[in-house]
């Protein structure tokens, strides 16, 4: 999703509108400038819910620079050979081999206003995954779990929240984790998408499984007694969807 901040540019031409958006809060709040992205989701999460709308989110670790995307600068020192080409948007150019793209820049928005302070690549990565730069003390959630959090129904089998793909902000990735939200939004990794996700099945009869289930309470339950109870309900809370994903008749 990208952001302009363009008079003719709008997020979606089905999801939130610059006027719509002000409609639906207050206008004081709006004009003291206090609404954050995570306001706007609030303000919005039950239209979008109903909906059954879901974010996909790119993210081009060293992938081309805006100055061969959407900021060419043709003539400026810094600008490259890189040409710019107009789009459906009047006032907007992008990088002259974008021809698909200019086609269906009304569709589109574009962030420039956005910077980053941060000189070292993961403390950059963490802050704009999570909006936080990293915390000794805290760990803050990312942007799908975030969204997850707002708008993702409690009652599906299947996990709100997937992270695909190694690296910096894949799997593994600090900035890609549910944070302070719990295990409730913690995104479900796929390492390599090229194959099915390990252990997809049960392996063995639903009945067998559930005996083994049973089992793994009895002992995490001794654990809790002992103080460990945070732990074992956390536990517990990810073997349940885990369990729902490879029981339903969907996976």
């Amino acid at each position: 999703m990208f952001q302009s901040w363009h008079e003719d540019v709008r997020l979606s031409r089905r999801s939130l509108s610059r006027r719509g958006f002000v409609h639906a809060v207050s206008a004081s709040a709006f004009a003291a400038g206090t609404l954050s992205f995570r306001d706007v989701v609030t303000v919005k999460a039950e239209d979008l819910r109903q909906q059954g709308r879901a974010m996909i989110l790119l993210w081009m670790q060293g992938g081309p620079s805006q100055l061969e995307t959407f900021d060419p600068k043709p003539g400026h020192e810094n600008g490259g050979s890189t040409k710019a080409i107009d789009t459906a948007v009047p006032g907007i150019r992008i990088a002259e081999a974008w021809t698909e793209t200019a086609k269906v820049m009304n569709d589109l928005a574009v962030i420039r206003s956005m910077s980053n302070k941060e000189g070292q690549h993961d403390r950059a990565t963490y802050q704009l995954h999570t909006g936080y730069v990293p915390s000794g003390s805290v760990k803050h959630p990312a942007l799908g779990s975030n969204i997850a959090h707002q708008i993702a129904p409690g009652d599906v089998e299947i996990p709100s929240v997937v992270a695909i793909g190694g690296g910096r902000g894949g799997p593994g990735f600090g900035g890609s984790s549910a944070g302070f939200l719990g295990v409730d939004y913690e995104p479900f990794q796929v390492a390599d998408p090229s194959r099915l996700p390990d252990n997809v099945s049960t392996g063995t009869s639903e009945s067998r499984y559930r005996r083994r289930l049973g089992l793994l309470g009895q002992i995490e339950q001794e654990f809790a007694q002992r103080g460990g109870e945070v732990v074992v309900d956390n536990h517990r809370k990810i073997y349940d969807k885990a369990s729902k994903l490879v029981l339903s008749p969907k996976t």
